[in-house]
């Protein structure tokens, strides 16, 4: 029944029809907009690949610019699912 009102839904609006992913995936943006405790938590940004929006403006209000490069497959494999953490979290649960 979904299934049938997500085609229909798809068919009237093709807008809506985008696949949900995570904020860093394909179609990520370039900078992170997660709150900045969040931001150092993730691998991207406690390494410094991917940068903060805040940090972004911070540098633009001062005049300044930030370099960036794209992320590169062995960044974004940074935020695959690791086996040993989800059996972790399985017993903590």
């Amino acid at each position: 029944m979904w299934a049938k009102a997500s085609n229909a839904l798809k068919g009237e609006f093709p807008e809506l029809a985008k696949p949900v992913q995570p904020k860093c995936g394909d179609l990520r943006m370039g900078y992170c907009d997660e709150p900045y405790a969040e931001y150092l938590k993730c691998p991207l940004g406690a390494r410094r690949i991917r940068l903060h929006k805040d940090e972004i403006v911070a540098a633009a209000k001062q005049g300044r610019t930030l370099e960036s490069s794209a992320l590169t497959e062995e960044d974004i494999s940074l935020l695959a699912a690791r086996p040993e953490f989800e059996k972790a979290e399985a017993l903590t649960s």
